[in-house]
């Protein structure tokens, strides 16, 4: 496997990407080719195998587990004020968001009394 390098360029604009092979290979992706980039990984590494771990979520530091639902999403203590929302991704693994435990309790409310209202419409214009 080849030996790659990433850092950000001097003036934060862009991630340059280095490959050390005979010859070095040396890419420079701006934050919208990053997104690009991101994206088709992603895509690529939800078709890979083994996939990722659906079993109980890593903990952050610090953190206990407080719940978790088959596997895919789980909510962790991390401060008095703030709470951790752990999602399964096929594409990223876990993918961890801190809020605050109202904005927290906000979503949950929304996704227990109304999923579809936070739903985008179904492709080709039909309703959920």
């Amino acid at each position: 496997m080849a030996t790659f390098r990433l850092e950000l360029t001097d003036d934060s604009r862009k991630v340059r990407f280095r490959i050390k092979e005979n010859p070095e290979v040396d890419y420079q992706f701006d934050a919208a080719g990053i997104d690009s980039l991101i994206v088709k990984l992603g895509t690529l590494r939800a078709r890979m195998k083994p996939r990722h771990q659906e079993n109980k979520v890593p903990l952050p530091k610090g953190g206990r587990h407080v719940r978790q639902e088959g596997g895919e999403i789980a909510v962790t203590h991390r401060s008095p004020d703030q709470v951790a929302l752990h999602l399964n991704d096929e594409r990223y693994g876990w993918l961890h968001y801190y809020m605050s435990r109202k904005r927290a309790a906000e979503l949950a409310g929304r996704l227990l009394t109304n999923p579809a209202s936070i739903l985008p419409p179904i492709m080709g214009g039909r309703p959920n």
